[in-house]
């Protein structure tokens, strides 16, 4: 089944338990989800209770409880926008390969460039309290803002080689500085460690 967001309704259900039962939709409710989803301080059973508690209504705590595996599951291809997707995933390119486990963006620490972009680029004001929309549609939206948008160009630096060939030693410094005004703060050692070698020559 194709997620061609010009053909198909965009969910708003997912089965478990053999029924059919509503999940949230809310972009708003998708970003803590994913925050949470991503925690490396959260443990295992903390963050399937946290995710399981925001993207089901209150109505379906009996069977989402009765069937947290399967819940979860439908949970995290709802946010992946992969659900009910059966295309095969195309191979990882050797840069998507590379920046694959890196962490280039941080819903709280680049939250005003998100909401700067939207407003300039869609004209939608994010940080409205009426405004909502479907966290397929908003993703889609993030992901469709221009590469010289505030969001994409730090994505961009942040995941940008260092040590690629080419490149002069001045080029070189420049980029090690623009890294460093954009690092994110750290969450786990092995960040720390990352953040001070960048900062190391600034």
């Amino acid at each position: 089944m194709s997620t061609n967001q010009l053909v198909r309704t965009l969910p708003s259900t997912v089965s478990v338990g053999g029924f059919v039962i509503p999940i949230e939709t809310s972009y708003k409710i998708w970003i803590q989800v994913w925050q949470i989803h991503e925690r490396p301080d959260l443990e295992a059973t903390k963050k399937v209770f946290g995710i399981l508690y925001l993207a089901y209504p209150a109505e379906s705590t009996p069977l989402v409880a009765n069937h947290k595996e399967e819940a979860l599951k439908q949970a995290l291809a709802f946010l992946d926008r992969t659900l009910g997707d059966t295309t095969p995933p195309r191979p990882l390119t050797q840069r998507e390969k590379r920046i694959k486990d890196m962490r280039l963006f941080d819903w709280d620490w680049d939250s005003a460039r998100v909401i700067a972009d939207f407003m300039r680029e869609y004209n939608i004001d994010l940080t409205n309290d009426e405004q909502d929309m479907h966290w397929w549609r908003f993703m889609s939206l993030f992901n469709g803002l221009s590469d010289t948008s505030a969001t994409m160009e730090a994505i961009s630096i942040r995941a940008a080689d260092i040590d690629a060939k080419g490149m002069s030693a001045e080029q070189k410094k420049h980029l090690r500085e623009r890294k460093a005004s954009l690092l994110l703060p750290a969450r786990t050692e092995k960040e720390a460690a990352h953040n001070r070698q960048m900062l190391r020559g600034c």
